[in-house]
Order: C-alpha cells, then sequence, then structure tokens
C-alpha cells in the first residue's frame, strides 16, 4: 500500500529580487526582517515612533499594516490573520516569512541572520505548519456556515488541471486521466478537517497517531494507494486553494498522480476566535 502527502506551500514570483530577505526562528515560526524583505519585492515602508510601533509596506498595489505584537495584517483595508505576531527585536521589526510570502503573492530568497545559508524558500516537510494565504477575519464570535460546494464543478476544476501536461516543481507530468468523486474519501477529509480545528493542530498525522492511509482505509476505503493535500487559513473559495495546490511541487504532485483514480474534498470552518490559530481546513484525500 503506498501512501502520498504533503502539506501546502504557495508561493508567486513577482519581478527580481533586490536583496536578501533576513530570517530568525521563534517558536517553530520562521520570521522575516520586514526592512530586508520590502527592499526584496521593492516595496517602500514606513515605521511609526509611537508604542506599539506600526510598519506600513507599500507596493504595487498591495498596501500592507502591520502592528507590533499582532498577528493581524491589514492589506488593502481588509484583515488578516498571520501564522504569528508582528515582533520588535533589536530595533527591527519582523512578521511571519510565510504569511508575507501569501499576502504579497511573492517568492523571495532568504537568509537565516545567524547562520549565513540561504534559499529561494524554505524546504517543508510533511510535518510543516506553515500558513498560506490568510483568510479575511471576520467578526468574533459570529456563526459560520459549512460550506456547501458544488461537487461537480471541483471535480471539474480538479480533472481540468489533470487534462493538461505540466512541471511540478523540477517534474514534468504529462496530462492524465480523470478522478471520480469519492464519497467514502470525501467523509475520511471532512473528519479530518474537523479534528484539525476542533484540536487546533495542522498536519497529516493526528493527535491520536493515525495517518492519513489509516483514516481512509479506516474509513472503509479500499484501494491500493492512498494520498492527501491539506490547506489551512485560506479564503472560502475552493479554486483558490486548488490554484495554490497546483503552484506547490507536492500538492501539484499529488494532483497529477496517475495512480490516483478518484478523492474527495472535506472542508470544515471555524467562527473567528482570537485564541484559535486555525479556522479554515481544507483536507483533499486521494485513492486509487
Amino acid at each position: 500500500m503506498k501512501s502520498r502527502f504533503l502539506p501546502i506551500l504557495f508561493l508567486l514570483t513577482l519581478g527580481s529580487a533586490q536583496a536578501i530577505t533576513q530570517t530568525i526562528s521563534r517558536e517553530g515560526v520562521v520570521y522575516a526582517d520586514l526592512e530586508t524583505f520590502a527592499r526584496d519585492i521593492s516595496a517602500g515602508m514606513a515605521v511609526g515612533s509611537a508604542s506599539p510601533k506600526v510598519w506600513r509596506l507599500a507596493a504595487v498595489g498591495k498596501d500592507m499594516v502591520l502592528v507590533q505584537d499582532s498577528n493581524l495584517a491589514q492589506l488593502n483595508g481588509q484583515r488578516y490573520q498571520m501564522a504569528g505576531k508582528t515582533l520588535l527585536e533589536n530595533g527591527k521589526g519582523y512578521a511571519p516569512l510565510d504569511s508575507l510570502r501569501a499576502l504579497f503573492g511573492v517568492n523571495v530568497a532568504t537568509q537565516n541572520a545567524g547562520s549565513g545559508s540561504s534559499s529561494a524558500s524554505a524546504a517543508h516537510t510533511s510535518s510543516s505548519t506553515s500558513a498560506t494565504e490568510l483568510s479575511s477575519e471576520p467578526v468574533e464570535g459570529a456563526p459560520v456556515e459549512q460550506p456547501n460546494y458544488s461537487r461537480d464543478a471541483i471535480l471539474a476544476a480538479v480533472n481540468k488541471v489533470r487534462a493538461q501536461g505540466r512541471k511540478c516543481g523540477d517534474t514534468f507530468y504529462p496530462a492524465v486521466g480523470p478522478m471520480r468523486w469519492s464519497r467514502l474519501l470525501e467523509q475520511s477529509a471532512l473528519k479530518h478537517s474537523k479534528n484539525m480545528a476542533d484540536k487546533q493542530f495542522f498536519e497529516h498525522t493526528d493527535p491520536q497517531g493515525r495517518t492519513p492511509q489509516d483514516r481512509i482505509l479506516g474509513g472503509g476505503y479500499v484501494g491500493s494507494t492512498t494520498g492527501e493535500n491539506i490547506a489551512a487559513y485560506y479564503t472560502d473559495d475552493p479554486d483558490k486553494v486548488l490554484e495554490a495546490w497546483v503552484k506547490s511541487p507536492g500538492h501539484c504532485t499529488n494532483l497529477m498522480y496517475p495512480d490516483y483514480t478518484e478523492f474527495g474534498l472535506g472542508v470544515y470552518f471555524l467562527p473567528y476566535d482570537k485564541s484559535k490559530k486555525y479556522l479554515r481546513l481544507w483536507t483533499q484525500n486521494f485513492g486509487g
């Protein structure tokens, strides 16, 4: 039995790098130095003198405001939840790197401020909890309706991706046949999304120690291969989630994997709560 699963990463390239973004790590989150990040994406930056500090980054079509010790970012008048708070350390401002990348829609070269090593993007493994594009902040405590997306529309969108050959990272995958929708895979995906929301974790292996394969087969699915994509922080638009998965090499590979013949998507939303990190959870389970 084969099992394939990867977390989510959403990167786009905007222009050429003007500098290397300096980074630090705090409590498992990679933070970008705002000054070098702004230079890297050719954005202007202003810093307020009052306390708490306020940073404003302005690029073409983007105007972001960050406030010290807040995990909210204001972008073009909309508020978004980030993977961590904006920090002030040694006179410098820092914000979660992956949140900045997603909100500005850019990839930047990075260098750990203490190591001297650099790379075009952070490495992500199956235990990664990095944030991607972030969801708009609703009113705290307001009720939230669970999504009721058209299965036919989602199935058609995924099969449209598979119908065209594409590069996933450095590997080219030829066009591959369409998949079917599986209610069993939908059910296992929905249970995992709800579990991640209720227990506030973002992993393929759940707190009970069950892998995607364990959950999929335990739900009654019969097949020789299984896989999983997950996402968090997204807006309510499934097309944006799919677009991000296509742009991530690992998730793109899952989408184009020829041994998969069916899939199901499960989405679970929580009402806004400042104490919770994950409010929009998406799971896509594959089988074949």
